[in-house]
């Protein structure tokens, strides 16, 4: 949308850039510090991580650039997804939904707690976390009914760009809970 050519590709090539992926943000921010790659597209706490231990400057928000291009909200992060006959049990899902609400919530002002919480299950993170960070995080629990266009937009965009990233093709409404 901003006339950028970009290339899938593991070299540099002229006059375009080249797109690597990584198997995760950790492995990214090692590219950096060793100037393995010139840039890098990483979520918090890892951008401000990779500022620290690489030396790195953020330079805009991904979120931003996807309203502006799309007029939508953010773009879906993560999605919880589940089997069918535990999807069934709406009482589950219900409260399921409720405690990753009060949990959104908890992380919001709980900065400090939270980064002991995850550190506590195997965390590696090595950037002290702040409400700041956290803030910029964007956690929120959203409904797939709620997020529905949402999703589906950048579903699109995903299939448009390659249509093995979404397994082919864009899902239709079964994908969505709630819509069977």
């Amino acid at each position: 949308q901003n006339g950028i050519e970009c290339v899938i590709s593991d070299v540099p090539v002229e006059g375009k850039v080249a797109l690597q992926f990584v198997s995760e943000g950790s492995a990214l921010v090692a590219l950096l510090k060793t100037n393995g790659a010139s840039f890098g597209i990483l979520g918090e706490p890892l951008a401000t991580q990779s500022t620290v231990k690489a030396g790195t400057t953020v330079l805009f928000d991904i979120q931003e650039e996807w309203r502006q291009v799309t007029g939508l909200g953010n773009f879906p992060q993560a999605s919880m997804i589940m089997k069918s006959d535990l999807a069934a049990d709406t009482d589950f899902v219900n409260a399921l939904i409720a405690e990753l609400n009060t949990n959104d919530e908890w992380i919001k002002s709980n900065a400090a707690a939270a980064q002991t919480a995850i550190k506590g299950v195997g965390s590696t993170l090595a950037v002290t976390l702040t409400n700041d960070i956290v803030s910029r995080c964007n956690i929120d629990t959203v409904t797939a009914q709620e997020a529905k266009e949402e999703i589906i937009e950048y579903l699109t965009v995903l299939h448009a760009f390659n249509p093995s990233f979404v397994g082919g093709s864009v899902p239709g409404s079964s994908f969505f809970y709630g819509e069977n």
